[in-house]
């Protein structure tokens, strides 16, 4: 069957998109590009709709062996750019046509800055969580300051990117040669690559990020930032290192120390998890009207935790028969537990 003629692309996308069969689907996208007319607006309402091997023919070479992205490139449609690039491969994006051009040299060339950093980022992005470290240098190396900050769908920087996965001389490049201050960069979820680093429980990335000496320091309100998950000091509870602790502690001011998420404070936390040392270093910065009144959202302030911690004692002393028993009484003795099924 073929595609309904109709000369405004947005409408006939949106008629075709909950019936026509996806060959229809992508012909209608490509329709739309070739004719240079519509083309974001079909691609949006499309794409979604699309499985990853009919994104990916979107891809397949025209005539002259050019990509879809290396029309779009050509054409500085920097929003059809950076819908088409998280289906495609880094192999895809680097393709090149008859003249042996990819979609980032015709960006170059044309001077589309923010295309030539959108592609360079994607590829980055892409050489950074395969693992391809050589290839990630080369880029940093390649790259503008801005291309270097620029951010995906979910806010998240490059350098995001490299603590997450736990590539400290990654990181260590790319607070070199970013934007001034583009470590305090919050994504989505609102969380710094502070966060980032606490979760990977990474010692040597939290120092890299609170050094003094960097011309790219996080600002207080960087290292204070909190998420529903809490603030840094919260995930070092959580992985138990000591020494991150301690610098976190040093660093986050009193009210970000004091911070009350739904798992209570950092001090809850350190207690939940039986971390004895780290309750004691918590404990001597906290105003102690938090350490007494604080509750996570089932009501449970840090001291119930003590009580937790006794009853795992005594069942390991041989004090209690059951632990399970124990733990069971002393959680319905401070909770509504028909309230916490429900959540």
């Amino acid at each position: 069957m073929d595609v309904p003629a109709d000369p405004n692309m947005e409408r006939t996308a949106v008629r075709m998109a909950p019936t026509y069969r996806e060959i229809h689907i992508n012909d209608v996208c490509e329709k739309a590009i070739a004719a240079q007319k519509g083309m974001q607006e079909v691609c949006e309402l499309l794409m979604p709709k699309m499985s990853l091997d009919a994104i990916s023919s979107m891809t397949a070479k025209w005539a002259g062996n050019e990509t879809t992205l290396h029309i779009a490139a050509q054409k500085g449609m920097q929003e059809v750019c950076e819908l088409l690039m998280p289906k495609m491969s880094s192999g895809d994006i680097k393709m090149q046509d008859n003249t042996n051009q990819t979609a980032l040299d015709y960006a170059k060339a044309k001077g589309f800055e923010s295309i030539t950093n959108a592609i360079q980022s994607q590829l980055l992005t892409l050489a950074i969580t395969s693992g391809r470290l050589d290839e990630a240098k080369e880029l940093i190396n390649q790259m503008s300051e801005q291309g270097l900050a620029k951010t995906d769908k979910e806010k998240k920087t490059p350098l995001h990117i490299a603590v997450e996965n736990d590539y400290v001389e990654i990181a260590e490049l790319l607070l070199t040669k970013s934007l001034k201050n583009s470590v305090n960069i919050t994504d989505v979820y609102n969380e710094t690559v502070l966060h980032k680093a606490t979760r990977v429980n990474n010692l040597k990335l939290v120092e890299l990020l609170l050094a003094k000496s960097s011309d790219n320091q996080m600002n207080q309100e960087a290292i204070d930032a909190s998420t529903k998950d809490g603030t840094a000091l919260h995930w070092a509870a959580r992985m138990g290192n000591i020494e991150t602790i301690k610098l976190l502690l040093g660093a986050m001011s009193q009210k970000a120390i004091n911070e009350i998420t739904r798992d209570g404070t950092a001090l809850h936390v350190a207690k939940r998890n039986g971390y004895q040392e780290i309750t004691k270093l918590i404990s001597d910065k906290m105003a102690p009207t938090i350490i007494s009144n604080a509750m996570d959202e089932y009501g449970r302030k840090a001291s119930d935790f003590d009580i937790k911690n006794n009853i795992e004692l005594n069942f390991l002393v041989g004090e209690v028969n059951s632990v399970d028993d124990a733990l069971s009484e002393w959680w319905g003795s401070i909770i509504d537990t028909d309230q916490y099924y429900q959540a």
